[in-house]
């Protein structure tokens, strides 16, 4: 019999766990875990089972209410130049601030405010930097109203945060649909935010939300060697027998590589409904969708 849970570290939810009972499994310490194929949809995620938690959640700042204000934009402001030589001017005229998160973007362990605008069809990423000046720089958006850009938190997608060592990655959401949003990930560089890329070069986004014929969603599991980003995804074409997937991937140095070998599965509706919700979020630590 095959048993779920969601492990807790350190206050963060680190994995999907399957435990198993049976001739086919292999006991390892006081988690059992099955030597067979396993294709139930609520495990899996086994892969991902943590074995330490890497991630500490008190280097990770939560982020602040989000407001959404029009902003009183000046066209005139000199640039200010301050840490890591980045200038920083005022926001285009008839700018909207969308979203307002404090952590700290550029590793100096000083927390910034990272705040994202939108302003004629337009949209763009702004850091005040705690040491002094900042920058801001376009996003690439698909649009859908002024809320469709939101900056959604800051996360480690690295593992092993310290005070010497804050490497921080940003979520944004850069669209919208009718029950899913697209959610980008963007690494600072060169006094910019730059989009971190996936295996062949794009730019990382990723749906998240769910419908009746599907769910898609993402979750940062800690693993011994860090921290593993998941992409989940059910589809179905009758709305009750979903055919799923997950994809692990690693950050390094702006980019994600795959990490194993995606995993399939099935899930059916209504008894695997707690799953199919889960499958439909973010589930990162300090990321609010």
């Amino acid at each position: 019999m095959v048993g779920i849970s969601r492990q807790v570290v350190g206050g963060v939810v680190v994995a999907l766990v399957a435990t198993a009972c049976g001739s086919d499994a292999t006991t390892k310490g006081s988690t059992t875990t099955s030597s067979v194929a396993i294709t139930t949809t609520t495990v899996i995620a086994q892969r991902f089972t943590s074995t330490s938690a890497l991630l500490k959640t008190s280097s990770t700042p939560a982020p602040s209410t989000t407001t959404i204000s029009a902003a009183t934009p000046s066209t005139t402001v000199a640039p200010v130049v301050g840490v890591d030589g980045c200038s920083l001017t005022g926001l285009p005229a008839g700018a909207t601030v969308t979203g307002t998160i404090v952590g700290d973007v550029n590793g100096d362990g000083k927390d910034d405010t990272l705040t994202t605008y939108v302003a004629d069809k337009s949209a763009g990423f702004r850091v005040l930097f705690g040491g002094g000046g900042g920058f801001q720089n376009p996003i690439a958006y698909a649009g859908a109203g002024d809320g469709a850009v939101k900056a959604l938190g800051l996360t480690s997608l690295v593992g092993q945060v310290t005070p010497d060592d804050v490497t921080l990655q940003v979520f944004a959401r850069v669209g919208s649909g009718a029950s899913t949003q697209i959610v980008g990930l963007y690494h600072y560089e060169n006094c910019a935010l730059q989009p971190v890329n996936l295996p062949d070069g794009k730019d990382a986004t990723f749906v998240v939300g769910g419908g009746v014929m599907h769910a898609d969603g993402l979750a940062c599991d800690g693993v011994a060697a860090g921290v593993v980003l998941a992409v989940y995804s059910a589809n179905s074409s009758n709305g009750s027998k979903f055919a799923t997937s997950v994809q692990g991937y690693r950050y390094a140095n702006g980019g994600l590589t795959k990490y194993g070998s995606m995993i399939n599965g099935t899930m059916n509706l209504p008894a695997d409904s707690a799953a199919f919700e889960s499958f439909a979020t973010i589930d990162c630590t300090g990321i609010e969708i």
